[in-house]
């Protein structure tokens, strides 16, 4: 985790440029990190250079054409994609029946992380809009995609593949623990008719902020279609606190 995320990102505003294009370029301060304390381990005591701009390529269809679902990808403007960076995929929160990648969390996190020299993918994923309509396991399949889909890409951004995070808030967060927790045999890594099948989903790290984590203790998830009584293995599974503790 700390070779991955190796600085802690201040505030920074940055007021946007308008543009017609795709690509919309967002100015702020270039600014170092304060020096490292003695007692600061070695792997952060090396000083941060914030890039002075960043890059958005706004709804990139990372999980193809045909769905609605989009990503935004944040990249330093002046970035040699021949220099990777480690990239980070954003998972936003709303109880798995809201949010959007474009939201003031998800968009301070993705312009922040991008400041310290990260490249960023904020996704939206399948939600549960519609009475009785069933989204999970989509939802996961969907975070896989975009980790499939940056390792994919990672030549064209910039981001070496053997570093890619992913972060998250609430719904999101219960995703990212979902993404670092379930491997091949637990069937969520070649699902038929999914974008990118022979590309891994492994993240380097994951991080969660007040996550959904224990969904025994929670209420019915509307998601499954099915009440804690009807499926207990099913919540206990989906409450990845179990396999990390």
């Amino acid at each position: 985790l700390a070779s991955l995320l190796a600085a802690t990102a201040p505030t920074v505003e940055t007021p946007v440029v308008k543009s017609a294009e795709p690509v919309v370029a967002k100015e702020a301060a270039s600014k170092t990190s304060e020096p490292a304390s003695e007692d600061t381990p070695a792997v952060l005591k090396k000083k941060v250079v914030y890039p002075t701009t960043v890059k958005v390529q706004k709804d990139v269809a990372y999980l193809g054409q045909g769905r609605k679902e989009k990503a935004d990808i944040y990249s330093p403007l002046n970035h040699d994609a021949t220099k990777s960076l480690p990239g980070i995929i954003v998972i936003h929160g709303g109880g798995f029946n809201d949010g959007d990648k474009a939201r003031g969390r998800e968009l301070n996190i993705s312009e922040n992380l991008t400041l310290q020299g990260y490249v960023c993918m904020s996704i939206n994923y399948k939600l549960r809009r519609m009475k009785d309509q069933v989204t999970w396991p989509q939802s996961v399949y969907d975070a896989k995609a975009a980790v499939r889909y940056m390792r994919k890409e990672a030549k064209n951004l910039g981001v070496d593949p053997e570093k890619i995070g992913v972060i998250g808030c609430s719904a999101g967060c219960n995703l990212s623990m979902m993404l670092a927790t379930t491997g091949p045999t637990d069937g969520f890594d070649v699902v038929k008719d999914e974008p990118y099948q022979d590309i891994s989903p492994k993240v380097s790290c994951a991080i969660g902020f007040y996550g959904a984590v224990d969904l025994i203790n929670y209420h019915d998830m509307k998601m499954f279609a099915k009440t804690r009584e009807e499926a207990p293995e099913l919540y206990r599974f989906t409450s990845t606190r179990h396999r990390l503790f």
